[in-house]
């Protein structure tokens, strides 16, 4: 099984999702790599575009979400996802403005084991599970609750962690702000 780590940490213990970025993230894979099997990256890859499109969708009618390799100089990439604000409906839409705090909800909550125990209080939402702690800013609760029981949503992470899975050299997997 593909354990959620963030880069550094053995274990997460709590994960504070307000301390994602607005506009982008950066998905990492981890283990002893100084490089990653083209059809795992691929492959995991248009899964989790394919899962960040599909939330968005929900989430954010009406706005655009890019999922782009940006060069970290020439020839070398670095797998970002950004949030573009495009087309009428997304500047009016009441959804959260950040999809990235449902998305990793959800790879985190789908990553862990157990049952999950679900805390709403003034502002957050404390998702429990293995042990682990999610703070979700209550905003995008709803949005967690629709794309969580979407059949859509669900298939794409179960393709991105099905791919990450078949590879011995990914022990984990990430999502941050930056590098």
């Amino acid at each position: 099984m593909i354990a959620w780590r963030s880069k550094g940490f053995e274990r997460m213990g709590t994960v504070d999702l307000r301390k994602l970025g607005n506009d982008q993230i950066v998905v990492h894979f981890g283990g002893q790599l100084t490089s990653v099997d083209a059809y795992t990256f691929a492959n995991s890859l248009i899964s989790f575009a394919d899962t960040v499109r599909s939330v968005n969708e929900m989430v954010n009618p009406g706005q655009k979400i890019d999922v782009r390799l940006e060069a970290v100089g020439p020839g070398s990439f670095k797998a970002v996802i950004k949030q573009v604000k495009k087309g009428i409906g997304g500047f009016f839409s009441s959804a959260p403005s950040n999809v990235f705090w449902i998305l990793a909800a959800l790879f985190i909550e789908d990553a862990l084991e157990g049952e999950s125990t679900i805390t709403v209080e003034d502002d957050v939402v404390i998702i429990e599970r293995g042990g682990e702690r999610i703070i979700l800013p209550k905003e995008a609760f709803n949005g967690y609750e629709n794309a969580k029981n979407s059949p859509q949503v669900r298939r794409g992470i179960g393709r991105t962690f099905e791919v990450l899975e078949k590879d011995e050299a990914i022990e984990n997997f990430g999502i941050t702000p930056d590098l």
